[in-house]
């Protein structure tokens, strides 16, 4: 609380670490009954970008490609956003994390480890 008390008196805002995604309502995966986090956007140049994170994409005749699931985050298992904001909150921008995702290739999910470089969202 103190450090993020200076931060505001600093700042005028408090420094939060972020991944820099944008992700699905939790709904999305639980219609599937599939645990984690889906990823719908990952703005250019931001950490989860850097680091090869997918979007979900949409093609042209609308057939829709489901970007990376987020199932561990740092050693912790998660199953919904709730569970990767908490794990979040206990990082630093700069920090380097460890995420375990799901990944369609070639239509068969792939688990892989990618390793992202928090930035820092106010």
């Amino acid at each position: 609380c103190k450090q993020v008390v200076e931060q505001i008196l600093q700042l005028g805002h408090p420094i939060h670490p972020t991944l820099g995604i944008v992700v699905a309502p939790d709904s999305t995966l639980q219609s599937l009954r599939v645990d984690g986090v889906l990823v719908l956007d990952v703005p250019v140049d931001g950490p989860a970008f850097n680091a090869g994170i997918h979007p979900s994409l949409r093609s042209d005749l609308g057939a829709v490609s489901l970007g990376d699931i987020i199932i561990s985050f740092a050693g912790k298992d998660i199953k919904d956003s709730r569970d990767l904001q908490l794990a979040l909150a206990e990082c630093e921008p700069g920090d380097r994390v460890m995420l375990t995702v799901v990944r369609d290739t070639l239509n068969r999910p792939t688990r892989m480890d990618v390793e992202v470089v928090l930035g820092r969202s106010a």
